[in-house]
């Protein structure tokens, strides 16, 4: 069975560009495990050289494609994510957000409620 594609969303501007690629690549290993596909933004198909506007158009037209988002603990300091916030609840997505991170004996856990449900999910690195 095909598995639901849930978009990432998280700040990106402002970061260097190492961190926000760890950051997003963690991400998608959370929403891999909350049985999901993930749809990272980082890979929109547009060089970094272009202008935000240019990013978050093709990041919406990707957005819109998923009926579900995943918000990183960051996202609410991020215009680009609270763009992307008001058009996922303008279409009524599923919003799942990453509200702390966590070690135990070096597994790093991660806490995501969605309204209905809290998910408490690791990964291996």
């Amino acid at each position: 069975m095909k598995r639901k594609k849930m978009y990432v969303s998280g700040a990106i501007s402002g970061y260097s560009p190492i961190l926000v690629k760890t950051k997003f690549n963690e991400a998608e290993r959370v929403v891999s495990a909350l049985g999901f596909s993930p749809v990272n933004p980082l890979n929109n198909g547009i060089d970094e050289c272009h202008s935000w506007t240019i990013h978050m158009i093709a990041d919406i037209l990707i957005l819109i494609r998923c009926r579900h988002v995943y918000f990183q603990k960051d996202w609410e300091y991020s215009r680009g994510a609270m763009i992307e916030f008001k058009i996922a609840k303008c279409l009524k997505m599923k919003l799942y957000f990453e509200t702390k991170s966590y070690f135990v004996n070096k597994t790093k856990w991660h806490v995501v409620e969605n309204g209905d449900k809290t998910y408490r999910v690791s990964h291996k690195r």
